[in-house]
């Protein structure tokens, strides 16, 4: 009896096992493997309209083609995102992160050679296919090799690298594009600048995957598939690592399943059905319906109205004179620059190095946003939080309906955007922890996808609704974040 009562002591549930664990050294590995992930993912969709004005020339871009460019990868994101919730789900976090980064880098590499207009759409929107992998995957890998009480914090801690990718690539471009050289690799392709840079943006991503390769397989996906003698064995690695190679083993026996995964079977179409379908049944239905919305409505506002940021900041600034104007007063004085015009016998694709400063200055604010989240998350709930950004973002964007300082405008434009997009982390932390461990990726990237949907909608409908009726744009912004505000209420 007393061998039983100590077989049993140590048999524990993998949730023990973590917060036996700790954080150590193995975790710190994960967060800038991870950081390095998410940076890749915004350089990689967001980052090709800091290199349009100077590739117009070059790929003779009209202002269509460069709205097609601005949101293909989204596209990309969007019809696969379902694909890579069930791979991730079935076959593993680990390697599809592994295999979807390279596979970015590879087809990042080739578009950066791509001489006309098609080639470069097609190869975006495959780099869109590939990054939609791990722009998911990547926060269900993070929960699970984190014990419950530091989920939260690390999350928030990782997505800090995501708003760095608003200071790198500014800052790249404000060193690379306004450079002349030019190298001609073959009779009539020259190697520009903005080339160079489109390669860079995916150096993050190579150097992730590589760290990933002496990462292990999330100990709770092999726990949910049954492999729980792997599960201790990873759970076991990480101890060792974090504690040394000196240090005495886990005294651990054996970890207790949980609910079991759905295993990879051979009618490919009917287990894909049969692991979205869970989603819609109770107890998770109403909650997944919930996240879906706020996703949307997170996304129109800092990636789908952000993705317009530095052409609002390029109008205020032409705009501007010392006669007091709201926003929409100075969008109706400004001139459309939205695009340089291609001329007949000149094409222009200089820019001006403001541009360049003023996201930098947007990028910081987003970086401090992580960082002060960061901290608050261990005093307030998700849902407080969740409420308070929310609020707080349609709260600062009704206020550019009347604000009349050119300065305080913009100030109050990039935290409108840094309250929705800071508050993204604190949603996927409570996805990862809601949803069960089979069900989690699936769940991330659908939920994803419909964030994915309105940065595809939102950028490209924002430029028409500005020329038509500037203050109903950003009342729709705001109603969202309200509405999403209030929806958190219902969340943990």
């Amino acid at each position: 009896k007393n061998r039983d009562r100590v077989c049993d002591e140590k048999k524990i549930t993998l949730d023990v096992a973590l917060d036996r664990l700790g954080f150590g050294r193995v975790h710190l590995l994960v967060i800038f493997a991870a950081g390095l992930c998410l940076l890749t993912v915004i350089n990689e969709t967001m980052g090709i309209g800091m290199l349009l004005p100077a590739a117009q020339c070059d790929l003779e871009l009209s202002s269509t083609d460069k709205g097609l460019l601005s949101a293909i990868s989204f596209l990309g994101i969007l019809v696969t995102s379902h694909l890579w919730g069930y791979l991730a789900d079935t076959r593993g976090r680990r390697q599809m992160i592994i295999i979807t980064l390279f596979s970015t880098a590879i087809v990042t590499i080739l578009s950066s050679v791509a001489q006309n207009f098609t080639l470069f759409v097609v190869l975006r929107f495959l780099s869109g296919v590939s990054i939609s992998g791990p722009s998911a995957a990547i926060y269900a890998y993070l929960g699970e090799l984190n014990s419950t009480k530091n989920r939260d914090i690390v999350i928030t801690f990782t997505c800090t690298f995501a708003g760095l990718s608003s200071i790198v690539v500014p800052a790249l471009g404000w060193f690379l594009l306004p450079q002349t050289w030019s190298i001609e690799i073959y009779e009539g392709f020259f190697f520009r600048p903005w080339r160079l840079q489109l390669i860079l943006h995916t150096v993050p991503g190579l150097l992730s995957a590589f760290l990933f390769h002496f990462l292990p397989e999330s100990p709770k996906f092999l726990v949910a598939q049954g492999r729980t003698e792997e599960a201790l064995s990873v759970v076991k690695w990480i101890h060792k690592k974090n504690s040394g190679e000196k240090a005495p083993e886990l005294d651990i026996n054996e970890l207790t399943s949980e609910t079991s995964g759905l295993v990879h079977k051979n009618n490919f179409l009917k287990s894909m059905w049969n692991q979205t379908i869970l989603l819609f049944c109770f107890p998770y239905l109403v909650r997944f319906l919930i996240y879906c919305f706020i996703q949307f409505g997170i996304f129109y506002t800092c990636a789908g109205v952000g993705l317009w940021f530095p052409d609002i900041v390029n109008r205020i600034i032409q705009a501007k004179t010392e006669e007091s104007r709201t926003l929409c007063q100075t969008f109706d004085f400004s001139p459309n620059i939205t695009h340089l015009e291609l001329q007949e016998d000149f094409c222009d694709d200089s820019i001006n190095t403001d541009t360049f400063i003023y996201n930098i200055y947007y990028g910081i604010i987003y970086v401090m946003g992580y960082i002060i989240l960061g901290f608050l998350v261990k005093y307030f709930g998700r849902r407080t939080l969740l409420a308070g950004l929310l609020g707080g973002s349609a709260l600062v964007g009704l206020s550019l309906l009347w604000l009349t300082n050119h300065s305080a405008i913009i100030l109050f434009l990039a935290m409108h955007l840094m309250f929705a997009g800071v508050s993204i982390s604190v949603v996927n932390s409570s996805i990862v922890t809601f949803f069960p461990t089979h069900m989690r990726a699936m769940a991330m990237c659908i939920t994803l996808m419909f964030g994915r949907l309105a940065t595809f909608a939102g950028s490209n409908i924002i430029g028409y609704l500005f020329e038509i009726n500037c203050q109903f744009t950003f009342l729709i912004s705001v109603v969202l974040m309200l509405l999403c505000g209030i929806s958190a209420i219902f969340i943990n």
